[in-house]
């Protein structure tokens, strides 16, 4: 608000929240696909017709999951700490920017790696779920009327269906910022003119605006398909509310 309303752009003066800012940027991006790929994991084991890979899914296993890659993701973005300054720009401005030179070739190819990979794991794990899906519906037929069989509750099914939904929207939007910046790697040696400047300009703010996109539709996907999860924000709501009347 103060950057867009009255341009003023604390991370332009302050270094530290310059880094800060960028830092909680990458550890965030980094933690939501983390999620995702751990998330679609879960799934593919729970509907795994394998009963040791469905032992697999549990608090235990997921607790310890959530920590260790949280961790890693911490230790991983901390580079965002470092390699940030606050650069001279055009007009006579400064901003909070990327130190140049090495490390902003790292970061394009870190980025276009994140942005294949990423999504690559995501598919591979939303394939395996459903295939397992189908695999447990046959099972379930051949073997109707004993009690060996196995099926996922509803539940996990509604699960299932939101981590699928998540992938989509995750790989739809995120691979514009991949296309993107394979684009800006080919053509870095080209010379452009103004108007090729002003439709690349273009094209990167699309590609960003697509990428802080995905993080809202996700969120409403979650709040509207899921039934805990509206559970939950009720009940977040509902502490505020005894909070703040005490």
């Amino acid at each position: 608000m103060l950057e867009i309303g009255y341009n003023i752009k604390p991370n332009s003066y302050s270094l530290i929240q310059c880094r800060f800012r960028l830092y909680a940027l990458t550890l965030f991006d980094c933690l939501s696909s983390l999620y995702l790929i751990l998330a679609s994991i879960d799934r593919m084991c729970v509907t795994s017709p394998n009963a040791f890979v469905r032992s697999r899914s549990n608090n235990y296993f997921a607790y310890k999951s959530i920590i260790i890659g949280t961790l890693f993701c911490m230790i991983f973005s901390s580079h965002a700490l470092i390699f940030q300054e606050i650069v001279p720009s055009t007009a006579n401005n400064i901003v909070c920017n990327f130190k140049p030179g090495i490390y902003m070739i790292f970061l394009a190819y870190y980025s276009l790696i994140k942005g294949i990979l990423m999504p690559f794991l995501m598919i591979l794990f939303g394939l395996l779920a459903m295939k397992n899906i189908r695999r447990l519906r046959r099972i379930h037929v051949s073997t109707e009327g004993r009690s060996h069989s196995y099926g996922p509750s509803t539940k996990d099914r509604k699960l299932i269906l939101l981590v699928l939904m998540n992938i989509i929207v995750y790989v739809l939007f995120d691979s514009m910022m991949t296309i993107y910046l394979m684009y800006e790697q080919i053509t870095q040696y080209y010379i452009k003119n103004d108007l090729q400047k002003q439709m690349d300009t273009l094209w990167g703010s699309i590609a960003t605006f697509g990428l802080y996109s995905r993080f809202c539709i996700c969120g409403y996907i979650n709040l509207f398909v899921s039934r805990i999860v509206c559970q939950q924000i009720k009940k977040i709501f509902l502490w505020g509310r005894i909070f703040f009347k005490i």
